[in-house]
């Protein structure tokens, strides 16, 4: 556990079956330029001996920069970081998996950010999608600037944002029915509430490098089911991929699951009740007009038990 100041940014990182990048990870972690003022919460699903060996030689070194708290039997990604949510002490969070590379000075940039404007809630940047873990050279996402009527209907933020801890008083966890976008979800949540800002720089690079063919297949598929849900939650209907829908409309679209328990979406953004099927439709999607009509009431109207 750390016993000094506390951090001002905990960064949190779910772990499984991780031994292949830990060890060069946790030392990518310890060249940040803000090392001082940070922890890793790292949610460790069923640790093998090799990676309790790697975490045991980073905590004799940095021991006041890591908690480092081990699940048994395995979680989902969600599920991981919402325990370390509530586990870490920092102002901020980030999200830093352990096959990405954050630039050395991205956390720092990012809370300077958060400390230099109050009144905003999440911060974010540009990254490079590359194919394996530790090359630089690959796609720029170039990330816009920030409006409410962009991101709230996508993820603008990527995979490397940051934000303030206190936003799980008003806005709540990540929603655990999403086993692969529960990020995606969140971050549009907070675009209704909150201003975010992008920060300027390359925050780092995401490792886009995937499993096995027939298991990557499997889990893009879901994870467009996922993503069409999203869009169905918070209205934006005419870029729902009509083939997923069926699979989407298993998700409880006005709930979230945090911490095995169900939230209603509509108390924690105001006028979420008038997300309306208003946006016209071309030929492609006419054929879905009644569909989705229906899927609008269902969204507009939720029922609880």
């Amino acid at each position: 556990m750390c016993n000094v100041a506390i951090p001002k940014v905990s960064i949190l990182a779910s772990c499984y079956h991780g031994d292949r990048y830990l060890a060069s990870y946790l030392d990518y972690v310890a060249k940040q330029t803000y090392f001082d003022n940070l922890e890793i919460v790292l949610i460790h699903n069923e640790p093998s001996e090799k990676e309790l060996g790697i975490v045991e030689t980073f905590r004799k070194q940095y021991p006041d920069h890591i908690k480092h708290l081990i699940v048994d039997p395995v979680e989902s990604l969600p599920a991981s970081w919402n325990r370390g949510w509530l586990a870490a002490r920092g102002e901020y969070l980030c999200i830093w998996n352990i096959d990405d590379i954050r630039t050395p000075d991205s956390i720092e940039r990012q809370a300077a950010m958060l400390d230099a404007c109050p009144d905003v809630a999440m911060v974010y940047g540009d990254y490079m999608v590359v194919a394996r873990n530790g090359e630089t050279q690959g796609q720029l996402a170039d990330r816009p600037e920030f409006t409410r009527a962009l991101f709230t209907r996508y993820n603008y933020a990527g995979p490397f944002p940051m934000w303030r801890k206190s936003l799980a008083t008003e806005l709540g966890y990540f929603d655990e029915q999403f086993k692969f976008a529960p990020d995606c979800e969140y971050n549009i949540r907070v675009a209704f509430r909150h201003p975010m800002r992008r920060v300027p720089g390359l925050m780092g690079f995401f490792t886009d490098e995937g499993m096995g063919l027939s298991s990557k297949q499997e889990t893009a598929i879901v994870i467009q089911v996922e993503v069409v849900a999203i869009k169905l939650r918070y209205g934006v209907y005419e870029a729902a991929t009509r083939t997923f829908i069926p699979q989407a409309m298993k998700y409880k679209i006005s709930d979230t699951l945090e911490f095995n328990v169900w939230h209603a979406i509509q108390p924690r953004i105001p006028g979420y009740s008038l997300i309306k099927f208003s946006r016209r439709f071309t030929a492609p999607f006419i054929i879905l007009h009644k569909h989705l009509r229906r899927i609008a009431k269902q969204i507009v109207r939720p029922s609880h038990a």
